[in-house]
C-alpha cells in the first residue's frame, strides 16, 4: 500500500459517485462541476455502505473488496447514465462572457485551489487533537480498523457492566459514516496513520467549491457570481 493506493481510493469514490450522479444530473452547464462536487460526497458515503455490509456479512476489511466492487459499481452505473446523456439533444454554446470576468473567476478559482492545498497539506502532515475528533470519531475508526470490521460502541454503564466485546467513548452513540471515511483511507494507506487517515476532508473542501457553483450554474446563475458563491462558501473560517 501507498501513496498511489490512497490516491485510487479517493478517485474511485469520485469515479462512483459521479457515475450515480450522471444518472439523474443531465447535461448543461456546470455540469462537470456538479457530478464532481455532488459525486465525491455521494461516492464517499457509497463506500461506507461497502465497508457496512462487508462487516454485516462477515468479511474481513481489506482494500481490495470495496475498490473492485466500487469499480465494478462504476461501470454499470457510467454505462447507463452514458446512454442517458448521448440520447440528451446538443446544448447550446454557452456565452463566455468578457475578458474581465473570465480573468476574475480564474482569480478566484486559483484562490480556492490554494485554501484547498493548504488545507490538503494540513490534513496531511498534523497529527490529530481537537476533540470531537480525538475522542468520538477516531477512537471508532481506530478500534474497527485494528478489528477489520464494525463492533458495538456502547455506553458506560453497559461497557463496565462487561458487554462482550464492545466498546465506549465519549459518545458511543455517535453515526460511524465518517470514522468509515477515515477507515476507507487507513485500508488503501495499508495502515492506522492519525494524519493520513483525514485525508478525504480538504477533498469535501474543494467538492463543496465544485458542487456550489455547478448547483447555481444548473439554475442559470452566471459563471461570476457562481465562482464568488464558491469561494464564499470555501474561505468561511468555520470550514478549517
Amino acid at each position: 500500500m501507498s501513496v498511489l493506493t490512497l490516491v485510487a481510493s479517493q478517485v474511485l469514490a469520485l469515479a462512483l459517485g459521479a457515475a450515480l450522479v450522471a444518472l439523474v444530473v443531465g447535461r448543461g452547464p456546470g455540469a462537470v462541476a456538479t457530478l464532481a462536487g455532488y459525486g465525491f460526497a455521494l461516492g464517499s458515503i457509497a463506500i461506507t455502505l461497502l465497508l457496512r455490509l462487508s462487516s454485516r456479512a462477515g468479511i474481513g476489511w481489506t482494500f481490495a473488496w470495496p475498490a473492485l466492487a466500487a469499480v465494478a459499481l462504476t461501470i454499470v452505473a457510467g454505462a447507463l447514465a452514458y446512454r442517458s446523456w448521448r440520447a440528451a439533444p446538443p446544448l447550446e454554446t454557452a456565452t463566455r462572457g468578457e475578458a474581465w470576468q473570465r480573468n476574475l473567476a480564474n482569480v478566484l478559482w486559483a484562490l480556492i485551489a490554494v485554501h484547498v492545498v493548504f488545507a490538503l497539506v494540513e490534513a496531511w502532515l498534523r497529527p490529530l487533537f481537537p476533540w470531537d475528533a480525538a475522542a468520538q470519531w477516531s477512537t471508532k475508526a481506530r478500534v474497527w480498523f485494528e478489528y477489520r470490521r464494525i463492533v458495538p460502541f456502547v455506553d458506560e454503564t453497559t461497557w463496565m457492566a462487561g458487554a462482550g466485546e464492545a466498546f465506549t467513548d465519549a459518545h458511543p452513540e455517535y453515526p460511524g459514516t465518517i470514522p468509515l471515511f477515515q477507515i476507507w483511507a487507513a485500508l488503501a494507506w495499508g495502515s492506522f496513520d492519525d494524519a493520513v487517515m483525514n485525508i478525504a476532508w480538504p477533498l469535501f473542501l474543494a467538492a463543496l467549491a465544485l458542487g456550489t457553483f455547478g448547483q447555481l450554474r444548473r439554475i442559470d446563475v452566471a459563471p461570476l457570481p457562481a465562482v464568488a458563491a464558491a469561494y464564499a462558501v470555501t474561505s468561511l473560517p468555520f470550514v478549517d
